[in-house]
């Protein structure tokens, strides 16, 4: 069966029998489980993938998704950008999604997608002293325990100039260094570097260009003072940080004309 006629019966059957779902996660866990077993791994080996996947799934996938749509329902200028380099890549079933056009072909959305994580990341490197080291005047010890944040190095003004605290996704097409600068960790690095970052990736760019090809969705105007959401820098977080509470975006969602 052609990837496309396949995606279009699974999606069919989703939205018909409510049932498919559990079914499927609880194929997808022990489907995985025998995969990390055949290859030898423990049961301490096999729980800490799975607890990878939960985290994974439950702590940074949604987040950034949510704040790229925040992004994109307050401002104007990024709907119409990402609208128009992302249509190519909608079949015309306007259901399935070219996810090598999206990752390969939208320099735009990639941009846009590297600033969303600059801006609302807050993972931080965990690494052990091996030898004594002598940094900026201060002697570690071998052993000593360091734990790297990662949004200050993306918030930091001698990096990203001005208008670090800016969200302005046109700075990564200007200096396109800025990807693979020291101070950019979107998906961490060295040996915890994130194994499902392609995942999460392809996630988000399929939820946004789906989402905004397929509907007209504008911010919701009977609320009063509808501003953006602000990021909770209190609640301690590994991963895509969340809004404060009580700030959600209520928006209008209607299909688009044809």
């Amino acid at each position: 069966m052609p990837e496309a006629n396949l995606l279009k019966h699974c999606a069919s059957t989703l939205r018909r029998r409510r049932k498919t779902v559990p079914m499927l996660c609880n194929y997808f866990v022990k489907a995985m489980e025998e995969e990390i077993r055949a290859a030898g791994l423990s049961d301490r080996g096999i729980a800490g993938i799975h607890m990878l996947h939960l985290w994974a799934i439950t702590a940074n996938v949604y987040k950034a998704a949510f704040w790229a749509i925040a992004h994109i329902v307050h401002r104007p200028e990024l709907l119409a950008q990402i609208r128009a380099e992302t249509a190519t890549a909608i079949g015309t079933d306007g259901e399935t999604v070219d996810l090598k056009y999206l990752t390969e072909d939208c320099p735009w959305l990639e941009a846009f997608f590297n600033e969303v994580l600059r801006i609302n990341s807050a993972g931080a490197l965990a690494r052990e002293v091996m030898t004594p080291t002598l940094f900026s005047g201060k002697l570690l010890a071998k052993g000593t325990k360091l734990m790297i944040p990662y949004r200050q190095l993306h918030l930091d003004g001698q990096a990203w100039g001005p208008s670090a605290r800016d969200f302005d996704p046109e700075r990564f097409l200007k200096d396109k260094s800025l990807t693979c600068s020291p101070n950019f960790r979107r998906f961490g690095g060295g040996h915890t570097l994130c194994p499902g970052r392609f995942v999460a990736k392809k996630s988000v760019y399929t939820i946004v260009a789906l989402l905004f090809s397929r509907y007209d969705v504008t911010l919701e105007t009977s609320t009063a003072n509808q501003k953006f959401p602000r990021i909770d820098d209190v609640t301690a977080g590994i991963g895509t940080m969340a809004p404060m509470p009580g700030e959600d975006v209520k928006l209008v969602i209607k299909p688009m004309k044809k």
